[in-house]
């Protein structure tokens, strides 16, 4: 069993570490990564929903969102807490009712296509969240939301060195909130 002086240990070796990757690196840098409000909207209503479905997830999946590119919530960690998972939940199923809607409407083959993998991957949401609920069965779930929400901003160079830094320090205040991995740790 891990005790809490050897996290608290271990916490701070790594944010050492971090600090001085982060440091290491030169002071030429790329420009942030993508500015949503600099994309043109989407011209159909099924470009719309899709583009609100990935707007809600990635609020939901802060760093699913860093993962892509998108880096409005790079100073924040996924909450697995039972009521923004019960948010999430029922976010999915209004999700899944509107592109039942729009799906009712006569679509383009590549429209059809992209609502079919959008479907999908509601479906897979829901199955995941609503029933099988790994969230509350694998500490996996919390290891990799930190783990990928820290590397992320640490491995990936599209912001200055300095803008990163307070990003994962911003992620790593995050990680004792998540209760399951207090109770790992404890």
């Amino acid at each position: 069993m891990i005790s809490a002086r050897m996290c608290g240990t271990h916490l701070v070796i790594a944010l050492s570490c971090v600090v001085s990757l982060l440091c290491a690196q030169s002071a030429a840098q790329t420009p942030v990564g993508r500015d949503l409000a600099s994309l043109p909207p989407a011209a159909t209503p099924l470009g719309q929903f899709i583009d609100r479905f990935y707007d809600e997830k990635f609020a939901f999946m802060p760093s699913a969102a860093t993962d892509a590119g998108i880096h409005l919530y790079d100073n924040q960690l996924e909450d697995f807490s039972r009521s923004a998972i019960s948010k999430r939940i029922a976010s999915l199923k209004q999700a899944a009712l509107t592109l039942r809607e729009l799906r009712s409407a006569r679509m383009s083959p590549d429209d059809e296509i992209d609502a079919q993998l959008i479907d999908n991957a509601i479906k897979a949401e829901l199955l995941d969240l609503a029933k099988i609920g790994s969230w509350e069965k694998s500490p996996l779930s919390y290891i990799k939301a930190c783990g990928n929400g820290l590397g992320l901003l640490i491995k990936r160079n599209f912001a200055p060195a300095s803008v990163r830094l307070k990003s994962v320090i911003s992620r790593m205040a995050e990680v004792p909130r998540c209760s399951p991995v207090r109770k790992l740790i404890l």
